[in-house]
């Protein structure tokens, strides 16, 4: 996995990258990961693939920090383009994740504990 343009350090890099703050971290990367190889219109079938690859690597290497085991154990994102005609008539593609349903309840109550915490 490259470092990107970004300066900012990658989640699984932190020292606090356990539990609810993996999960948070987790989303974070995986956003940057997509939008370097998907981002700037580059939604190609190659770019797809490319970004899956990518997308596998955070995956395990957020299972191999152990940072979360019940979140990223045996677990994988799915990346796929979906299109849909948009109003000026054409058709648009976009960037499906397709997660396990575990998962993604995991993230969404960390996100939530953490919005929580912030009041």
């Amino acid at each position: 996995m490259t470092q990107p343009a970004s300066s900012a350090p990658w989640g699984f890099t932190l020292p606090d990258c356990r539990g609810a703050a993996a999960l948070l971290y987790f989303m974070n990367d995986l956003a940057r990961v997509v939008n370097q190889y998907l981002g700037q219109g580059q939604l190609s079938e190659d770019a797809l693939a490319a970004a899956q690859k990518a997308v596998d690597a955070l995956v395990l290497r957020y299972a191999d920090l152990d940072a979360a085991p019940e979140a990223f154990n045996d677990e994988s994102i799915v990346l796929a383009l979906e299109t849909e005609r948009q109003p000026d008539g054409s058709m648009g593609a976009q960037v499906a994740l397709r997660m396990s349903p575990r998962l993604e309840e995991l993230i969404i109550d960390a996100q939530r504990q953490a919005r929580q915490a912030e009041h």
